[in-house]
């Protein structure tokens, strides 16, 4: 909800600090240089009838998306966890040839209805993470409730 992240990124930071709007997952690039950014979003996220149908329980159309950015993505808003190394097979030369099969394999698997809490953001970067690192075990929103809990 792109409005919506623009309020929050507003507010005091011991207020937004709290509010986790948009979960994704950043890869450092082959190159060491650049960061991917892959993520899960409806394909409408400023539009009135998104927020609507959204948080009145229902599901809109998704789309994941990929961006490529020079720098690490920052922001007063943003937390960063360090899940995982990715395996030895994303290293080398062929290393990005084999991560954006890997990506496309799970993304053309990927259900696009988004829905919240059931099936958005968190629950993409989480088979995401899993399907990239073969770690079962990792749950976002368990990370992130650590991580405040930990405050």
């Amino acid at each position: 909800m792109d409005g919506l992240a623009g309020i929050v990124d507003g507010l005091a930071g011991s207020v937004s600090a709290g509010l986790q709007l948009h979960t994704f997952v950043a890869l450092e690039g082959c190159d060491g240089r650049t960061c991917w950014v892959l993520d899960f979003l409806p394909e409408y996220p400023a539009s009135p009838a998104t927020a609507l149908a959204l948080f009145s329980g229902g599901s809109v159309a998704g789309q994941t998306r990929r961006s490529v950015l020079r720098a690490w993505p920052r922001g007063r808003t943003l937390t960063t966890l360090r899940v995982a190394d990715l395996p030895p097979r994303f290293a080398g030369p062929l290393g990005r040839e084999a991560l954006t099969r890997a990506v496309d394999g799970f993304e053309q698997s990927w259900d696009p209805a988004l829905r919240l809490f059931t099936h958005d953001c968190r629950d993409y970067c989480q088979g995401l993470i899993a399907a990239l690192t073969d770690r079962r075990d990792v749950s976002v929103s368990a990370l992130l409730a650590e991580m405040h809990a930990g405050r």
